[in-house]
């Protein structure tokens, strides 16, 4: 049997789930003068939600900027002190990029990502079209945390190659990767025990000018690599549910989220924003 990698001496960093609600409303206000025009589109690439998660870990602080122009995804003011591998006193620079379901065995379909699935699937159902098995079902692979990184080169590549076109070298250059449960699900989101995730993680290959890689597998797995102290960071945020004790990820997460919509007034779906039952 494979030993399980030893969370003895690895990097932790926790927030309150309160402090996640907190910055999405903040992210939401500022949401309703920039995302407007836009906001199926960011909230299909889930680009919501790496702002929650940045606000919340590096201080609360909106946004300054939006890609209207062609722009990077997220823009940050500069932080007073260094922070998860962030420099100080630097522009914070992000480009938000989501992993890409597999597809091997319909090479010539969308089928093995969830967001276009669910697309062809509201489509299907809105027109009263029959619901195929390749409609109705959606067909994956479980890999591994490890091989998630390695599955992310692509993505990582084409989110460096945006920063360095996009800003300037006096910037601090940073990449979310975002990673859909339907689209790459990994063993480790079977084990209750692959709670602390980076010693399951792979060393990211980053160009030396990338400051940070920040990965949410959801709904449970959140982490950021410093390219700086070459090391892994968990992130946890603790449950919201009143009188509850312990962390809550995935909890706080889709708190956030529905808080978000709801302040959106959004009417749509959201891929990201789902329930799993057995049985």
């Amino acid at each position: 049997m494979e030993q399980r990698p030893s969370p003895v001496g690895a990097a932790v960093h926790a927030y309150s789930g309160v402090t996640a609600l907190d910055a999405t409303e903040k992210f939401a206000n500022w949401a309703h003068r920039h995302w407007m025009d836009r906001l199926p589109t960011k909230i299909r690439a889930g680009e919501h939600l790496a702002a929650i998660i940045l606000m919340t870990f590096l201080g609360r602080q909106i946004p300054t900027g939006a890609d209207h122009s062609g722009g990077v995804d997220l823009e940050f003011a500069p932080i007073r002190e260094a922070c998860l591998g962030i420099p100080a006193n630097r522009p914070m620079k992000f480009e938000v990029k989501s992993i890409p379901g597999r597809a091997e065995e319909r090479p010539s379909s969308d089928i093995g990502d969830v967001r276009h699935w669910e697309h062809r699937l509201d489509a299907a159902i809105a027109s009263g079209d029959e619901l195929t098995d390749d409609v109705r079902s959606l067909s994956g692979t479980i890999g591994s945390l490890a091989g998630l990184i390695d599955r992310a080169g692509d993505v990582v590549e084409a989110a460096t190659a945006a920063l360095k076109k996009k800003t300037a070298s006096t910037d601090s250059r940073n990449i979310v990767i975002l990673s859909h449960f339907f689209n790459s699900p990994t063993v480790e989101h079977f084990d209750d025990k692959a709670l602390v995730v980076g010693p399951y993680l792979s060393e990211p290959e980053l160009a030396d000018d990338i400051d940070t890689l920040w990965l949410y597998a959801e709904p449970w797995f959140l982490a950021v690599w410093s390219n700086a102290d070459r090391k892994w960071t968990t992130l946890f945020l603790s449950s919201v549910e009143p009188g509850a004790d312990g962390m809550d990820t995935a909890g706080a997460m889709r708190e956030s989220e529905q808080l978000f919509l709801k302040m959106m007034k959004y009417t749509g779906s959201s891929p990201w924003l789902y329930e799993v039952n057995s049985g």
